[in-house]
């Protein structure tokens, strides 16, 4: 199996666990090469308002305009990143709470789940 295949298939998992964590309520835990990352999964649905939401809702939008989405290469890359609301990041012993994130899959290390939210 070819690197990129590898990739492909590890992005398709990765997709589906955080479907899994979303269906769950679980936090979700990810290790990325700028530190440990520990939020909630912020799915952005088509009546979700606010300034984060529209940012996103924007560049889907944009993405959607420039590309060609019948292109089945371009279907694999939909899922590109994950959003994050109330998300920490614990780096060198600091910890940023930060209220909205973006996580590139490509950046991701590890991922776990952790205690379920109320």
């Amino acid at each position: 199996m070819t690197t990129e295949r590898l990739k492909t298939y590890s992005i398709e998992y990765l997709v589906q666990f955080v479907e899994m964590a979303q269906s769950k309520r679980s936090r979700i835990n990810v290790l990325t090469p700028a530190g440990l990352i520990e939020g909630k999964i912020m799915m952005i649905e088509d009546d979700t308002s606010g300034i984060f939401p529209d940012f996103i809702k924007g560049m889907l939008h944009y993405y959607e305009k420039e590309y060609d989405l019948d292109d089945p290469f371009m279907d694999k890359q939909k899922n590109t990143f994950i959003t994050f609301e109330n998300a920490v990041l614990k780096s060198g012993g600091v910890e940023t709470n930060l209220k909205y994130l973006i996580v590139y899959l490509d950046e991701i290390v590890g991922i776990a789940l952790s205690e379920k939210i109320d």
